[in-house]
């Protein structure tokens, strides 16, 4: 499971190199940090004013990517980078299941409709 933190301190320690794209699984984008890392620093050399082009173009992208990762929602956040996990987290669940519970022992809830609503909340 991908962290929203992990990301984020990625992004914030090796932007440059992408290692946070690399982490979310988004390759394409992390090749092209890359690239202009590697483009930025034969630029020192060369021609300084290009380098510090570059270097600021990957700036503005890695703090682009620290500022979307940081507010980006938790459910969505999920969707995009932790496919197949449910919504909401751990507690939520186990309150739900608590709720359901306690409709049973209520009678509301027969123990098939309990055991049914249950295993849906677990998947």
């Amino acid at each position: 499971m991908k962290s929203k933190n992990t990301a984020a301190i990625l992004a914030f320690l090796f932007g440059g190199t992408g290692a946070h794209l690399f982490y979310l699984g988004r390759n394409k984008s992390a090749i092209a940090h890359l690239v202009l890392l590697l483009i930025a620093i034969p630029l020192i050399i060369v021609y300084p004013f290009g380098s510090l082009v570059v270097s600021g173009i990957l700036g503005i992208l890695v703090i682009q990517d620290i500022v979307i990762i940081l507010t980006m929602d938790d459910n969505k956040f999920n969707e995009t980078y932790n496919p197949g996990m449910k919504p909401g987290n751990i507690s939520n669940v186990a309150d739900e299941i608590k709720k359901l519970y306690d409709l049973k022992e209520s009678n509301v809830l027969t123990q098939e409709e309990f055991d049914k609503k249950k295993a849906e909340l677990l998947k």
